[in-house]
């Protein structure tokens, strides 16, 4: 038996490959039921984890997107109950009449909305479209660090110039720098310091080859995407929701951290922070900040509605198409080399509705 505990007290727990194993509360229990994503692969051979979770449904993570459940000994497909049963028939099965209007439906639901809930033929469970695997803490480098060469350290790849300062510390070793590369065959990503070698230049947990190219190291003036992902279109439906969150934390220190969170090309979160101050008075050395937003199909795949846009609670109307595949990305801004921004979890939910 589970118990239900308030939102905020809900961890997450995950498995030594990174999956997501259920939410769990602050003594270790099972809390509450979730959908937890697991590929062909992973449903074909569950883990003795997944096994032993009787509790959650298994979803495949790509289309169909069947629902399992665990039996003790295999994932087994999950009836038409879960995917397709409609208000009525529920209610009807909890010995209530199989005719309801708005009126009915609002009462015993607690909705507003009735009246496009009593026209609705089926309700599907909120599904989760992408999830963090672990803390990502990023941090940049001073304008100075330009020009920049790179050689073999070790097998490693040491990025430097002869005189042009990082600003880079040791405290920030294990931290993450967007690294771009041209003329060569370099790959642009985030990559892991692994050690700072002196003022001028810093090896990363990069195997060295031959051809990679000129490296460019984004400094404090640079935008970098923190996380992305793309939604399959028609995924929400007319009538859906998308339910971005992203948890993060950062360097108490001058200067404005900013959060950038796009939807296809629409800024639907605006987060600028000082962190010159703890709000809880704590002596730790990161401030937070929570980046969330609400989108909202009313009736249209193509004309949404939003809470939380662009810094203010006020809702903002957007045209971004979600019939069609379209991205989304957590941008972040960092004011000062050796200051960091810490992704601490982040979760994107759909909740569908035709």
């Amino acid at each position: 038996m589970y118990n239900f505990e308030p939102f905020s007290s809900l961890r997450k727990k995950f498995n030594a490959a990174g999956q997501l194993l259920g939410l769990f509360d602050k003594d270790g229990a099972r809390a509450m039921p979730t959908i937890l994503l697991r590929s062909s692969s992973e449903i074909a051979s569950p883990s003795s984890d997944d096994l032993a979770n009787t509790v959650d449904t298994f979803m495949l993570s790509t289309a169909p997107y069947t629902r399992y459940r665990s039996d003790g000994s295999a994932l087994v497909t999950v009836g038409s109950d879960i995917t397709s049963t409609t208000l009525g028939s529920m209610l009807t099965a909890l010995g209530y009449s199989a005719t309801y209007d708005a009126a009915d439906i609002e009462r015993l639901a607690g909705v507003s909305n009735a009246v496009a809930l009593a026209s609705a033929t089926t309700y599907p469970r909120a599904l989760i479209a992408w999830q963090s695997s672990g803390q990502v803490t990023l941090t940049c480098s001073a304008t100075t660090f330009i020009s920049l060469t790179y050689a073999d350290n070790g097998g490693k790849v040491q990025v430097g110039h002869a005189s042009n300062v990082h600003g880079i510390t040791s405290a920030s070793v294990g931290r993450y720098v967007m690294v771009t590369w041209s003329g060569g065959t370099g790959v642009n990503g985030l990559q892991k310091i692994l050690t700072v070698d002196d003022t001028t230049h810093i090896t990363l947990d990069l195997t060295y080859a031959a051809g990679l190219g000129t490296p460019t190291v984004y400094n404090t003036g640079n935008p970098i995407v923190i996380a992305s992902g793309t939604i399959e279109g028609g995924l929400i439906g007319a009538n859906g929701q998308l339910q971005p969150e992203f948890s993060c934390s950062q360097t108490n220190s001058a200067g404005s951290k900013s959060y950038n969170l796009y939807i296809g090309s629409t800024v639907t979160n605006n987060v600028r922070s000082g962190g010159t101050s703890i709000s809880d008075g704590t002596a730790t050395t990161s401030d937070w900040n929570l980046v969330r937003s609400r989108i909202y199909n009313n009736g249209s795949q193509s004309a949404q509605r939003g809470s939380r846009l662009i810094g203010s609670s006020t809702m903002k109307t957007s045209t971004i198409d979600t019939s069609v595949t379209f991205t989304w990305a957590l941008e972040v801004q960092i004011p000062a080399a050796d200051a960091f921004i810490s992704l601490e979890s982040g979760t994107i939910t759909v909740v569908p509705r035709a």
